[in-house]
């Protein structure tokens, strides 16, 4: 890990810091913290992970769990689509859809 970091929770922190893009999305933090600790390889122009350096990183389930750690802790560092779903969430069942015959679909 760069910086002296010790943790997944300091690692996480500081790309979420450095990099708005993982800020949504568990996978591209994960893949962003697996390729700077060296368990990605990169051989001409193709990413990939073994078997070895997949079982000895950090699981994709630490990472998630850390960012939300990092996210409750510092709430300048949550995503950015944090609206949007608190808007899904308040107006979910609330619309209702209905057809009759008149729509042409029973005809």
């Amino acid at each position: 890990m760069k910086r002296n970091e010790t943790t997944v929770y300091d690692h996480v922190k500081r790309i979420l810091i450095e990099r708005a893009e993982c800020r949504n999305s568990d996978k591209a933090l994960a893949w962003r913290v697996w390729s700077e600790t060296g368990v990605i390889s990169s051989d001409r122009g193709i990413e990939y992970i073994t078997k070895d350096g997949f079982l000895m990183s950090a699981s994709l389930e630490s990472i998630g769990r850390a960012r939300r750690m990092v996210q409750s802790d510092c709430p300048m560092l949550r995503g950015t689509n944090l609206e949007g779903k608190r808007k899904k969430y308040e107006t979910k069942g609330t619309f209702v859809y209905r057809e009759s015959a008149r729509t042409g679909l029973m005809q």
